[in-house]
């Protein structure tokens, strides 16, 4: 270790007390996700909440699936199944309290929704009434109001699910034949997804709610459309996939600015948002040109544009991880949950901002104290800073390793341009 630039920099932090970078690094830690004991590889992640604990599926011995939470200390949670006689069992989302919705076997062997909290268990919620029994959960909000797809006499049918109402059909958009998919919900009990209308058989997008029912979202400058909704935010923000002059691409919609499209780049085929916050932050995949295509991870927000994903990977990332990850969620912490292709294993990713040592989410001069503990103890910083890091942050010049070598970035890095 290299003593003496490292009095340097505590030499430099003391006769630049203003200085700060004027650029953030924002890069990912990545965590894999634990398999299940005995179980098989495999731990798929599909959503994050704000206290970032994920739910995903394990894959047990015999190969079924069972639903997981994991929690950020390590350890997980088993949810178990509808009836012990059938296998594979799936989360599809989870609230601000860690309740889960997602779809089972029932005794019956029927496909049913659920609802899992840690006082009542998994309960089924039932079915459409009309049709063959089926129902499928998605998406789950804070006050445990459940939506998903069942059928109804007339064919595939949106549901909403809340204690005392039972499951409820949401009804179709006008012009259309039976055929809707309610795949989020927000805590305004606003609801999104996809109805077959007269614009288009393949389905449009969609808002819902109880007093107002059924509305398409309008048409883009263009003639362009939403051609379905996969998330919600709390300010009615709808983010999903639209289909406009140049092909499918990753969209945004607001009930008051409108449609704002997310433009994939050259060289792939189409693209979708899957998941966004509440703070502006959307994550979804795209396809490529090339033979045979390959599923890449982007985030977008306002400022900073379309990003790939696997690029913000941070440097330390294990050799494991491959080269693409397809997000399914964000919270409002900017953690991501994804998928690692080809081997469907789950990831969690959780930014951070390179030479940020204290964890205040920018470089300054009071990260000078932080990076010299954690080049000396690495342990000691840990305790100090709880979920920093440290390891990861202190890479400044970006080469896999924390050693001294980055003690001159660390310098120039606070000097700024």
């Amino acid at each position: 270790m290299r003593l003496r630039s490292i009095l340097a920099t505590v030499a430099l932090a003391a006769i630049c007390s203003e200085c700060a970078v004027a650029f953030q690094m924002v890069r990912y830690h990545v965590r894999l996700l634990p398999d299940l004991p005995g179980g098989h590889t495999g731990a798929m992640a599909v959503a994050v909440n704000n206290l970032g604990w994920v739910c995903g599926d394990g894959n047990k011995e015999d190969y079924s699936d069972e639903p997981v939470i994991w929690y950020p200390d390590g350890s997980m949670l088993r949810l178990g199944e509808l009836s012990d006689a059938f296998g594979d069992t799936h989360p599809e989302g989870m609230n601000a309290h860690g309740h889960v919705s997602g779809v089972s076997n029932n005794a019956s062997g029927d496909t049913e929704a659920f609802l899992w909290t840690p006082e009542s268990g998994m309960i089924g919620l039932g079915d459409l009434p009309g049709g063959n029994f089926y129902s499928w959960a998605h998406g789950i909000n804070d006050h445990d109001e459940v939506v998903g797809v069942g059928r109804n006499e007339d064919g595939q049918a949106g549901f909403f699910w809340r204690s005392d109402l039972g499951m409820v059909y949401i009804g179709d958009l006008p012009g259309g034949s039976i055929n809707s998919n309610a795949k989020a919900i927000n805590n305004h009990s606003q609801v999104t997804g996809y109805s077959v209308s007269a614009r288009t058989a393949l389905g449009e997008g969609f808002i819902w709610d109880p007093l107002n029912g059924m509305r398409d979202l309008g048409t883009m400058p263009g003639g362009g459309f939403m051609r379905e909704g996969y998330a919600i935010n709390d300010l009615g923000q709808i983010a999903g996939a639209c289909v406009t002059s140049t092909g499918q691409h990753g969209c945004l919609w607001d009930p008051v600015d409108g449609f704002t499209v997310i433009t994939r780049p050259p060289g792939t085929r189409w693209s979708r948002a899957l998941g966004m916050n509440d703070v502006g932050q959307v994550v979804g995949q795209w396809e490529t040109d090339e033979l045979p295509p390959s599923h890449e991870g982007w985030i977008w927000d306002r400022e900073n544009g379309l990003r790939a994903l696997t690029p913000l990977l941070g440097a330390r990332k294990p050799p494991y991880l491959g080269d693409v990850v397809s997000p399914r969620d964000i919270n409002n912490r900017g953690q991501i949950v994804c998928i690692i292709d080809g081997t469907g294993e789950g990831v969690l990713l959780t930014p951070f901002v390179v030479g940020d040592l204290n964890c205040d989410a920018s470089v300054d001069v009071f990260d000078v104290e932080p990076f010299v503990l954690a080049l000396v103890d690495l342990e000691a910083h840990a305790a100090a800073y709880p979920d920093c890091y440290g390891d990861w942050a202190g890479d400044i010049n970006q080469d896999g390793s924390f050693n001294g070598f980055d003690v001159d970035a660390f310098v120039e890095l606070l000097a700024g341009p």
